[in-house]
């Protein structure tokens, strides 16, 4: 090349930003890492580090400082290449010491800072990583990690202000040991709480809540034992101490007492029985039939020895006020009723004498019996039959004289009032009614079991005379007068004359006969009958004519309120500010001429009927011709709808709402002239017809379909009535098909709407009614059930004691087996197995000593009596307070019902003890049947 051509030779062209970046695309690794780590242009070296695959050159420059923005830039680089699994964590680890970059650098991978995370157990180091990581999702996933109390809080506190995501992974998580902190604060305070309940209930006096609290307590403290700390239980088990301690003094205060109340009670038992062996004294003198100087001596005797025991109870120094009171009021009475005997006679004697005795006699013999049986009003002892059989007799005796003299009085009042009876027919002439009465008097003179008095008599001779004299009047003056009248009526039936003038004839014949009657009364019964047959025959053409003007007369009343309404109507559906008067003036002579064409009309309602016409017209005015023009357009038009709508197929329903409509429409419509809106509305009614018929035949067939409804619900109500008359096994089997019957009645369908609520109503009232029966019956099943057990017990005992004693009974043990192998018998859930277990044990039962067997058996009575309240006898209430306590030790309280379950199963397990000997086990069994019986009650 010459020396000019160098000289003039041109520059190569500087390339731009974009130019020299888009060339990094054919550029090799090294030559990148070059670019890189040249301290040119951030933005290329940005652009060569984002291509630069993993190496000492973007790891020198992810540590670098400065710039921020070229490490930045790098970190980017290796957590993108992290995430797309062209480096791993192992190879960065390894080319990498500082642990603490090493974290920076994974932060910027999804991937990476996950996995990194998972196997960092050092929660400082998470605690670190979740403040510091480069990444959100980063910081909160070692946030998760993070677990122990004390680098959550410190985690709190470094994250508060800086991130929100940390910040409330971290308060969530305190959240937690805050709550846990509070849950234990409040059970250590409950715990504390009861310690504190039963050390201050351990300072309380014994009462009868004493036992139930700290009962109460116990139960509490088992709920929470295991919550409380070793110094809370020590407390506790202090203050059980105290209480237990107030228990045992409460029961040694208790034994002393009941031995006191014992022998106290056997003083007062000892006046008792002495006061009743008085009664037993005078119920020999009511019985003895002689009363002889032996009986009088035997009494004394018998008093002098109960006044000994009377006075060695008194010398015990016990209170016997009420009870000396009694024995000494019943040695007076004792006394008092021998004197008497001895004026009076033998009692059964005097007893006997009244049931013959005449009036006179039996009155003085019933109050001597009735002062001798004032003496045995006090006695407690029951009394004895012959004084029970006097009271009777007494109060029959006396019953018999009341109803004697009830009957003398009554015959006077009957006799008194059939002779004002018949007085007042005589004074109006009534000879049938009088004679009627004549003849009762004399039927009952026949009963009468005393004369009548004087007067009495005197009085019915005089209506004898009137009565004589009535009859004479009657047949000669009176009768023949009204069979003319009665001919006379008859003489009208079939008349031919105005019903009017009929009607006044009829009245003055029936006048005539009232005036013959002497007040309008029927005395010749048969003359009346046939007066009164033959005008109620005559009457009836006058009856028609009389009911037909009334009829009109309603009717035309009906039709004049019509009108008026009509009136009302057209009045307030009229624009009056556009009103035609001469219109209006043709609507009022209209309707003045139909109004007068209504007549008659009842005359009580002329008036009122009156008013609201005239009211009504002065409001109405008639509507232009235009308007009736306009009425007939749209009436016609109405006509037309209704006939395209009749010839319509589809839903009838809303067919008949569109007829409806229309309807409304034809009476909101203008008026039109009177022959017009006649025929108009003649052959829009026509179409209409049309259109309710078929609505009509739709509701019939519904109407079909609900009466069969009806009928099935009733056939299920009566299926389930039918159960009312079932008992026992036949109602349960029965019952089985109650749940089929309930699923039938939910199917049934619409029903009729006036039988709806009423067939409802019936069918939840049997379900209330099979409800109480099912109760009923399962009672009596229950009760049936320990009936049999309670029977197959007594023949398991008989065998038990056949078999103690050596005597073997072969037909009770027959019997026996019969009983349990029968399939049709019920027992109570348990009770078989029961009697078969313990006749299974039938062979052995010598095994068991006896002592034992009884000793259970009182166990179990104390036990039934505790649960159910019943008192325990004297010599085993020691032992009721043993048992009490060491119930209350084992911390048992109240974790037992006294319910029928419970007591069922004591009974089961008390009958599941061998029998012994009566004398010891009756005692037992009825203490155990009394608490039986009121758990039950």
């Amino acid at each position: 090349m010459s020396l000019l051509a160098k000289l003039f030779k041109t520059k190569p062209k500087e390339l731009s930003l974009e130019e020299r970046i888009a060339a990094l695309e054919s550029k090799s690794d090294p030559e990148l890492a070059l670019v890189a780590a040249d301290e040119g242009d951030d933005s290329l070296r940005e652009a060569a580090i984002k291509k630069l695959a993993f190496g000492n050159t973007l790891l020198i420059l992810a540590k670098r400082g400065e710039p921020a923005r070229i490490a930045n830039c790098a970190r980017q680089r290796i957590g993108k290449l992290l995430n797309e699994d062209q480096l791993s964590m192992a190879q960065l680890r390894a080319d990498l010491n500082d642990n603490e970059l090493l974290l920076t650098l994974a932060s910027y991978s999804t991937k990476a800072s996950q996995a990194l995370v998972e196997e960092i157990s050092d929660e400082t180091l998470l605690q670190k990583f979740a403040i510091e990581a480069s990444t959100t999702q980063a910081r909160q996933l070692a946030a998760e990690k993070v677990s122990s109390r004390a680098m959550l809080e410190a985690l709190y506190k470094s994250a508060k202000g800086r991130d929100k995501a940390v910040y409330k992974i971290a308060k969530t998580k305190l959240d937690v040991f805050k709550a846990q902190d509070a849950e234990l604060a409040k059970k250590q305070a409950a715990v504390e709480s009861i310690c504190v309940d039963l050390e201050r209930h351990a300072k309380k006096p014994y009462d009868h809540l004493f036992t139930k609290l700290l009962l109460k307590i116990e139960n509490d403290w088992r709920e929470k034992a295991n919550e409380a700390s070793p110094l809370l239980k020590e407390r506790y088990q202090k203050a059980l101490a105290r209480c237990q301690q107030t228990l045992d003094e409460h029961a040694e205060a208790e034994a002393a007492l009941q031995e006191k109340q014992r022998l106290d009670a056997q003083a007062v038992k000892d006046v008792s029985d002495a006061r009743s062996a008085v009664d037993v004294a005078m119920a020999s003198l009511y019985v003895a039939e002689e009363l002889c100087e032996n009986a009088e001596a035997q009494l004394k005797d018998a008093l002098a020895r109960q006044d000994q025991v009377v006075k060695a109870a008194k010398e015990r120094g016990v209170e016997l006020e009420n009870e000396l009171k009694a024995y000494h009021q019943a040695v007076e009475v004792a006394n008092n009723l021998w004197l008497r005997l001895k004026q009076s006679g033998p009692f059964p004697q005097l007893l006997v004498s009244l049931r013959d005795a005449s009036v006179e006699e039996g009155h003085k013999i019933k109050s001597e019996l009735q002062r001798l049986l004032s003496f045995a009003e006090n006695m407690v002892e029951p009394l004895p039959e012959v004084v029970e059989d006097a009271k009777q007799s007494i109060a029959t005796w006396v019953q018999e004289q009341k109803e004697r003299q009830s009957k003398i009085k009554q015959d006077i009042r009957d006799v008194a009032g059939l002779i004002r009876k018949a007085t007042w027919a005589i004074e109006r002439g009534y000879v049938r009614k009088a004679r009627g009465v004549h003849k009762e008097i004399a039927e009952v003179r026949e009963t009468l079991i005393e004369a009548l008095p004087p007067g009495l008599v005197k009085k019915l001779e005089d209506l004898d005379e009137a009565i004589a004299k009535l009859g004479d009047w009657h047949e000669f003056a009176v009768t023949p007068k009204k069979a003319e009248l009665v001919e006379k009526m008859h003489s009208l039936i079939g008349a031919k004359m105005e019903p009017g003038l009929l009607a006044e004839k009829i009245q003055a014949l029936q006048n005539d006969w009232k005036t013959l009657c002497r007040g309008g009364e029927n005395q010749d019964q048969e003359l009346w009958e046939k007066f009164q047959a033959a005008a109620d025959q005559a009457y009836e053409p006058c009856k028609e004519h009389f009911a037909g003007q009334a009829a009109e007369r309603e009717a035309n009343a009906e039709k004049r309120r019509a009108l008026i309404s009509q009136l009302q109507e057209y009045c307030t559906s009229n624009d009056w500010q556009n009103a035609v008067w001469k219109d209006v003036e043709q609507t009022i002579r209209v309707a003045r001429e139909t109004w007068q064409s209504y007549w008659p009309v009842p005359r009580k309602l002329i008036k009122p009927l009156q008013q609201e016409f005239d009211d009504i017209i002065e409001k109405i005015y008639a509507p232009m011709n235009e308007a009736y023009a306009a009425g007939k357009v749209t009436r016609e038009r109405l006509v037309e709808q209704a006939k395209i709508l009749s010839a319509q197929e589809g839903d009838v329903g809303g067919l008949a709402e569109m007829a409806k409509r229309l309807q409304t429409e034809w009476q909101n419509a203008e008026r039109t002239w009177r022959k017009d809106d006649q025929g108009l509305w003649k052959e829009f009614r026509k179409y209409l017809d049309v259109i309710f018929a078929k609505r009509q035949q739709e509701f019939d067939a519904q109407n079909a379909e609900r009466q069969a409804e009806l009928e099935k619900a009733e056939s299920i109500i009566g299926d389930i009535e039918a159960l009312f008359e079932l008992a026992g096994s036949e109602f349960f089997n029965a019952l089985k098909n109650l749940d089929e019957l309930k699923q039938k009645y939910k199917e049934i369908g619409e029903l009729p709407k006036n039988k709806d609520k009423g067939i409802n109503k019936r069918f939840f009232a049997a379900l209330a009614e099979i409800d109480k029966k099912t109760k009923k019956e399962k009672r009596a099943y229950k009760e049936k059930a320990w009936s049999n057990w309670f029977d197959a017990v007594e023949s398991l005992r008989a065998l038990e004691n056949a078999s103690l004693s050596g005597e073997a009974d072969a037909g009770v043990d027959t019997q026996l087996t019969s009983t349990l192998e029968n399939s049709e018998l019920t027992w109570p859930a348990g009770g078989l197995d029961c009697i078969k277990e313990r006749y299974g044990k039938l062979e052995s039962i010598t095994e068991t000593p006896v002592n034992e067997r009884i000793e259970k058996l009182k166990l179990k009575c104390i036990e039934a009596e505790v649960l159910f309240d019943v008192e325990t006898p004297n010599e085993d209430r020691e032992r009721r307070m043993q048992y009490q306590v060491s119930q209350l030790q084992k911390g048992m309280g109240q974790s037992t019902k006294a319910n029928e379950e419970t007591i069922d199963k004591l009974t089961l397990d008390w009958f599941k003890v061998q029998s012994f000997d009566d004398k010891d086990y009756q005692p037992l069994y009825e203490r155990f049947m009394k608490c039986r019986a009121e758990a039950l009650a």
